[in-house]
């Protein structure tokens, strides 16, 4: 060893020991009434002090863990380390633990934390009973029950069963388990107590063994298994939680079924080895929400690093909105400890990890978020369509490759709201322009909500576009209007532009499903607002922009596993007013036939007779909608026929880029205002996987815009020949098959996008339509022409022939458009000037939008794809561009002019049947 490194050396062990010295006056003086024991929170008047409190021991700590350690590391290189320091220390029945290596990185050994067990159950939610592992007869004689599943509770630093939150997540655990649960709070208060954090760090090992220790022992008594626990750790709660699992599998037993980590705590955790902290290895499933993973001096309490199968970091995980700033303002203030914002900073960031996870109970709240690369990205909406999740103390996720970002607001009590999309299209009049802008939104009623600043101090593109991630109390659904605020940057040398053009402002939303709960990996509907500018110009002041609103249908679930008569009741009891409804939509869907009681009646009894053909499950499925919406069985069939029957439509099917296959359909009906209301989407599931899903109608048992998640997509245009009475008339045929029966039988059989040419291909038909259907690659997307009996011509994706996309609406394509239909010319127009390398969900919406493909009798719009099905998306139009629509059906006297009176053609269709 040279002697300028002898000398570095020595000098680093003085300075070492001068501040090891003056920290360890100062945690003297963190000892509350010369007692170890935690400051105990009373009531929310503590939580400030007491979080100034742990952040002062917590630093305190963090400062002679650092010296020791570099004293420690000079010393061994100068053959100076005592070789009597113990390395390790056991405890009868737990094991041993150890100062360091994999296990932990403490350089201290951990001590016994004498760990109370407190179990409320759902008998008795008020008066906790104490388990203890070492005495198994206070497990057996205690109301715990093995049939329902347990939740373990572990606080985290200065922490205790009296702590303020307590009542809190223990009132959230039983709200999220209404038919029972096991609920036990480990008090491990005494090894967690200040003011020596370093110890309280290092002693989770040992809470963890106890933990690990009385789940053994109930495991054995009580006849339980492992999985069905679920450990909820607060900040050093979290890493006990990770020792439980550790130490279960050196007991002999199962890891727990579940890990939910709020805010694991950072300081001694952070760029550790997975074994001397929380890691996915520890459970079955591990979940963290990271919610202040800024650094220690900085306020931050909580790990930044990600432990988990799936990590959320809310407003990018360091800081909370509504949280103060814990900003260091000098060298002096951090050797006097004089921080006056820091206790509101502590109390709030960490401590709103248990806010958000109780918050996340309530059905009404759900917390959705993104996986993404980083918050930037996520703050600029790049991650809109990448895996989802929902972070909730009791959601079920599955494993994300990134981080899961989301935002929440910063208001008490009410953290959650609707996740929106924003882009901001706009032209600058000057160069360079910087500059933030601000959003209220507007309802119908004129109620305002301030979403606040969207932009700030930016330097904007010219004629580009921003984008951004807010979040909306309100539904977007309910929307009328929004106000646009804009503040120019004022800069020393120049300053920005006073005006600015506004193009556009889109606003998509994502939308839960209708219980309220977002399932991870599954589709999440959304909806587009597009508004364009009542004023273009604007200058530092609010201008309203207005424009019309469209929204995402209700999402349902038909359970396959049900009795077909069941099946529907959700829809239908979601929709009371279809019963009153359903005349008026057949009447418009069949042409606005002037019908008497007579020909109402002749249609009934037909209508009757074709149900009693309908082959299962969708003769039963129409009966129990019938029954539910109180509706004549006729009647509920007639719509059904309707729908099968009728329908003017746009659909496209596209490869991307990447050879990924996406299919976008426009579904015009000229019922457009009854059909908005009653339009859903449904997941058919089976064995609580979703076998396929669609786009429907209330009280409509088919489907004509579908998706087999990983086989194929498929959407049915009309095509125009014949007549409704026509199609009507060869239902008589036995050998026909409904097309509602067709479509759901298809999507029940075929495994692959070919074998789905080839059923849709075989079956006779009652009308001829189109089939449009997309697969998984390249070339796998095709038009079909069927009449009656037979596909008489295939039009396909070739891309050897550079035809890269087909788009079809309701006329054959090789004899030409009549000249007041030309959506296949606009689609065509708008799908060129796109280009292959840049199709995506929110191009192909672009392109289902132009005027004409889109207009006035447009109800929905879906892009959807069977590689990602997680990815489709359906917008309610309620469409305000108008041009001449295909013409209506022909009236009824010239349609049945061949076979007399219209109820003349009933009466033998009556008979025939």
């Amino acid at each position: 060893m040279t002697f300028n490194l002898v000398v570095g050396a020595t000098l680093a062990v003085l300075v070492a020991v001068t501040t090891a010295s003056r920290f360890g006056q100062l945690k003297s003086s963190l000892t509350k009434n010369g007692q170890t024991t935690p400051f105990v929170d009373v009531g929310p008047q503590n939580v400030k002090e007491d979080a100034y409190y742990m952040w002062q021991c917590m630093m305190a700590s963090m400062a002679e863990y650092k010296v020791q350690k570099e004293a420690s590391e000079v010393a061994a290189e100068m053959g100076l380390s005592n070789k009597a320091d113990q390395d390790y220390v056991c405890y009868t029945d737990l094991g041993c633990f150890y100062k360091n290596g994999t296990l932990s990185s403490m350089n201290k050994l951990p001590h016994n934390t004498k760990t109370v067990f407190y179990l409320w159950t759902f008998a008795d939610q008020q008066n906790p009973q104490v388990l203890d592992w070492k005495k198994p007869a206070t497990i057996s004689n205690s109301l715990f029950r093995a049939d329902r599943p347990t939740v373990v509770m572990i606080h985290g630093f200065a922490n205790d069963v009296n702590t303020v939150w307590v009542p809190d997540i223990k009132a959230a655990v039983f709200r999220g388990h209404p038919r029972g649960v096991n609920f036990i709070y480990v008090d491990w208060g005494r090894g967690a107590s200040g003011p020596d954090y370093w110890q309280a760090a290092s002693n989770t090992q040992v809470a963890g063994a106890q933990v690990a220790k009385l789940i053994c022992t109930i495991n054995n008594v009580k006849h339980t298994r492992s999985s069905s626990f679920q450990l909820i750790g607060f900040s050093l709660g979290a890493h006990v939680s990770g020792f439980t699992g550790y130490r279960l599998a050196t007991y002999g037993h199962a890891r727990v079924g579940k890990i939910t980590a709020l805010d694991p705590a950072g300081p001694m955790f952070e760029n550790v080895h997975p074994d001397a902290r929380l890691s996915p290895d520890d459970a079955d499933f591990v979940q963290a929400f990271h919610v202040n993973g800024a650094t220690l001096t900085f306020g931050g309490f909580g790990l930044y690093s990600r432990v988990g199968h799936i990590d959320f970091y809310p407003n990018g995980g360091r800081y909370q909105p509504g949280c103060p700033h814990a900003i260091i303002g000098a060298i002096g203030d951090l050797w006097n400890f004089n921080f006056t914002n820091m206790p509101d900073s502590v109390a709030c960031n960490h401590g709103r990890a248990i806010d958000l996870g109780v918050a996340s109970v309530d059905q009404n709240c759900v917390f959705a978020s993104h996986a993404c690369r980083n918050h930037s990205d996520y703050r600029d909406a790049k991650c809109f369509t990448q895996q989802k999740g929902t972070m909730g103390l009791f959601a079920n996720n599955v494993a994300s490759d990134d981080q899961q970002f989301l935002i929440t607001r910063g208001t008490s009590g009410r953290f959650c709201g609707r996740v929106v999309k924003m882009t901001f299209k706009f032209t600058l009049l000057q160069l360079p322009t910087s500059g933030s802008f601000f959003l209220t939104l507007v309802d119908k009623f004129g109620n305002e909500e301030n979403v606040g600043q969207i932009v700030k101090d930016e330097s904007m593109p010219p004629g580009g576009a921003l984008m951004r991630v807010i979040l909306s109390e309100g539904k977007v659904g309910d929307l009328l209007a929004a106000k646009i605020r804009y503040e120019p940057e004022r800069g020393i040398l120049w300053d920005s532009s006073d005006t600015v053009k506004v193009n556009s402002i889109r606003l998509t939303s994502q939308e839960s499903d209708k219980t309220g709960q977002t399932q991870p990996n599954t589709k999440m509907a959304s909806v587009h607002w597009a508004i364009q500018p009542v004023l273009a110009l604007f200058v530092a002041s609010s201008v309203l922009l207005t424009g019309a609103v469209e929204r995402s249908p209700p999402s349902f679930v038909v359970d396959l596993d049900k009795p077909a008569y069941e099946r529907w009741n959700s829809v239908i009891d979601a929709n009371p007013d279809l019963g009153r409804d359903a005349p008026e939509i057949f009447k418009i869907l069949t042409g606005n036939i002037n019908m008497s009681n007579d020909t109402w009646g002749i249609l009934f009894l037909m209508a009757e007779k074709i149900h009693k053909r309908l082959p299962a499950p969708f003769k039963e499925e129409l009966q129990g909608m019938a029954d539910r919406a109180k509706m004549p069985i006729s009647l509920i069939t007639l719509i059904n026929l309707a729908y099968d029957l009728t329908a003017h439509c746009t659909s496209v099917v596209s490869t991307d880029a990447n050879g990924t296959i996406w299919h976008g359909r426009n579904l015009d009906y000229n019922a457009t205002t009854y059909l908005e209301k009653y339009t859903v989407h449904v997941d058919f599931k089976r064995g609580g996987k979703v076998a396929y899903s669609g786009v429907t109608f209330a009280g409509f048992a088919g489907m004509l815009t579908a998706i087999k998640p990983h086989a194929f997509t498929f959407s049915s245009n009309e095509r125009d020949v014949g007549s409704f009475l026509e199609n009507l008339l060869e239902m008589m045929d036995p050998n026909s098959k409904f097309l509602m029966v067709l479509i759901r039988e298809v999507l029940e059989e075929a495994k692959n996008f070919r074998e789905a040419i080839s059923k849709f291909s075989l079956a006779r038909m009652p009308a001829a339509i189109y089939v449009i259907l997309g697969g998984l690659s390249n070339n796998e997307g095709v038009v079909l022409t069927r009449n009656r009996t037979h596909v008489i011509h295939e039009f396909a994706i070739n891309m050897q022939s550079d035809r890269w996309y087909v788009l079809q609406t309701n006329h054959d394509p090789w004899l030409g458009d009549p000249w007041y239909d030309n959506r296949r010319e606009a689609g065509e127009t708008a799908m060129n000037r796109t280009g292959r390398n840049n199709i995506t969900v929110d191009s192909l919406y672009d392109v289902l939008s132009v005027p004409k493909t889109r207009n006035k009798y447009t109800v929905y719009s879906t892009v959807m794809s069977a590689s990602h099905p997680e990815a489709i998306r359906t917008w309610i139009r309620n469409s305000t561009e108008l041009i001449p629509p295909p013409p209506v059906r022909a009236s009824a006297s010239n349609v049945v002019g061949r076979f007399g009176t219209f109820a003349a053609v009933l009466i033998v269709l009556s008979r025939n049947l």
